[in-house]
């Protein structure tokens, strides 16, 4: 059993690292799987979501919503936004990279040529359908004499990341604040860094997110 698909608004068609999808790392002809919610899922499933798609998440219902209560108090603030999508955002390209372990991170790879998750005999979800470009892919850029130059980039918000993982992200640090371990809180910061620890560690460090403050724009 394996499903794919676009998790965002359809009138922004032009997406290619927004996707969830569910799939089975190796599936052995297992018994029918049970029906639940009127969706059927096996047991082995994973479910994941892309970087892209999960920093809109956090946009949309986090970000949002706390610029709404702090507008309230002073309509001066500022909105704070999150931007994270292939075109902005790229990584150095190795072109042998797997994760460590597909089931916490995924380096799909997509419509690409290049199998990223290949690991000697096994094929990690080989039966989800390719339908979205992979994390390792090329730029083609134009210089100012007008000649076209291919690029080779990773690029993160194509990574996929399991949503057990982001449970146990969110899990650990509900456990810290009712412990009081933790004094400044469950921050978006925090969690954020936390994704970025998991698939550095995955990719054996190859892959590190970094979060940029862009500089403001002149009030004129």
């Amino acid at each position: 059993m394996a499903s794919f698909e676009l998790a965002t608004d359809p009138d922004r068609p032009e997406e290619t690292d927004r996707f969830i999808f569910e799939g089975i790392l190796k599936m052995p002809a297992p018994p029918p799987p049970p029906k639940v919610s009127n969706v059927i899922r096996s047991i082995n499933s994973v479910r994941f979501i892309s970087i892209g798609q999960l920093i809109d998440y956090v946009n949309e219902l986090v970000l949002a919503n706390i610029y709404k209560k702090a507008e309230q108090e002073n309509p001066f603030v500022e909105q704070i936004q999150i931007l994270c999508n292939d075109k902005l955002c790229k990584s150095n390209y190795y072109e042998e990279i797997v994760s460590a372990n597909p089931n916490r991170v995924l380096l799909w790879p997509g419509t690409s040529v290049k199998k990223t998750n290949v690991y000697e005999d096994t094929v990690a979800f080989n039966r989800v359908d390719a339908i979205s470009k992979g994390f390792l892919g090329v730029d083609e850029v134009t210089d100012v004499d007008g000649k076209t130059q291919k690029i080779n980039n990773g690029y993160p918000s194509r990574i996929y990341i399991s949503l057990d993982v982001i449970k146990g992200i969110e899990t650990s640090f509900m456990k810290s604040l009712e412990e009081g371990a933790s004094k400044t809180g469950f921050t978006v910061k925090k969690f954020l860094n936390a994704i970025s620890r998991e698939i550095a560690l995955q990719t054996g460090f190859a892959v590190k997110i970094k979060y940029t403050p862009l500089p403001k724009s002149p009030v004129i």
